[in-house]
């Protein structure tokens, strides 16, 4: 009994967190495509991507306070709905269910640190294993380029749905006994409300929404400054290898850091591989170059988010704090992450380069190593 529950958990943890990039990072190959088809600028892609963050925020916040069996349900049904939409109809489809994959989304990052943390001993480990499927489904987004030529652009940003599918069915037992009927105690509303005053989870929200900008702008972007000075091809190439060996670090740096009790070198590490990448892409355009620059993006692109949401779990006293946490964190958090592709974009529209944008990426990367060692001193919230 206790094989087929841990095996149903870990299916769920598998699936659900496959839902969690694919449907995002599948826009950036796509960028030139969706802009021509849907007569798009460069700012507008920034607002495209970015609305999946503005929903993390927003319902990150709301997530604590429902019934979490019946959200985590309901959030898997509104991803499949968000898919067909986004990739059937007209443009304001194409934005209106990019913001029902990020409601989806949302849901499912916030409950999905407390679903870890109940039915699992070793978290640590599940985390790290967690961190890498989200590695494996951005690396599987990415491949949306490569699919675009076979069942065209809608077929691609339809196809990920499958995941949704069986992410529906491995959560189906977790369902049973009228589980979805089941009211949320809303009495300890006011300690969710009181995390809003804990300065140490304040700081830790400033490194979730840090890395996320860092995250979501490099996967937005990163395919369209490589394509400045390579072919398409060659770009996306080079996408996939720096998503290949983000699935490793995401194991491994999350599972390091679960395991060790000082990860300032770890963590000095990450990011300055980050600021590193960047300035190679502003001042080389060698492929050879580029490649490095790759595999320098794959160490925190892979292993930053697992940091954090490792942060949340093995700094929060309990599974109660683990979700009010996670809300705060996320919420707030991807709120600053919004600014990234945005501001990315519109930078690109101004100078007509990459140059003030990857500046301005820069400056975000050294904050971020400035909140990460600052997090990492925090004992327990």
């Amino acid at each position: 009994m206790k094989k087929n529950y841990f095996l149903i958990s870990i299916l769920c943890v598998i699936f659900i967190s496959l839902n969690l990039r694919a449907p995002i990072t599948a826009i950036g190959p796509l960028v030139d495509k969706i802009m021509l088809s849907y007569e798009l600028n460069s700012t507008q892609i920034g607002i495209l991507s970015s609305l999946p963050l503005l929903c993390f925020f927003i319902f990150s916040l709301i997530a604590p306070i429902l019934p979490n069996t019946k959200a985590v349900f309901s959030a898997i049904i509104l991803i499949i709905i968000g898919l067909f939409t986004r990739a059937f109809f007209n443009t304001f489809f194409l934005f209106f269910g990019t913001i029902l994959i990020g409601l989806g989304i949302a849901i499912l990052n916030v409950l999905m640190p407390s679903f870890i943390k109940n039915n699992f001993k070793n978290i640590g480990k599940i985390m790290a294993i967690y961190g890498m499927i989200l590695s494996v489904s951005s690396l599987i987004g990415v491949f949306g380029h490569y699919l675009a030529e076979y069942i065209g652009l809608s077929g691609t940003l339809f196809c990920w749905v499958v995941f949704a599918i069986i992410a529906l069915f491995c959560y189906l037992p977790f369902i049973k006994n009228n589980r979805l009927n089941r009211k949320q105690n809303l009495k300890k509303f006011k300690d969710f409300l009181g995390i809003f005053k804990n300065q140490k989870a304040w700081i830790i929200t400033g490194f979730m929404g840090l890395q996320s900008c860092v995250f979501y702008t490099i996967i937005t972007w990163y395919p369209s400054i490589l394509a400045t000075n390579l072919s398409n091809d060659a770009a996306t190439n080079i996408v996939i290898l720096f998503q290949f060996c983000a699935m490793f670090s995401a194991y491994f740096i999350p599972s390091k850091m679960a395991n060790s009790s000082n990860n300032t070198l770890l963590l000095c590490l990450v990011c300055f591989s980050n600021i590193f990448a960047f300035f190679i892409c502003l001042l080389s355009s060698n492929i050879y170059i580029l490649i490095f620059s790759a595999l320098l993006f794959s160490i925190p692109v892979g292993g930053i988010f697992g940091v954090a949401l490792t942060m949340i779990a093995i700094k929060s006293k309990n599974s109660e704090t683990t979700v009010y946490l996670s809300s705060m964190a996320q919420s707030v958090g991807y709120l600053i992450a919004t600014i990234g592709p945005i501001i990315f974009g519109y930078f690109k529209d101004l100078s007509g380069n990459f140059d003030i944008s990857i500046i301005f990426m820069i400056i975000i990367s050294s904050l971020l190593l400035i909140f990460a060692l600052l997090s990492n001193k925090i004992s327990y919230i």
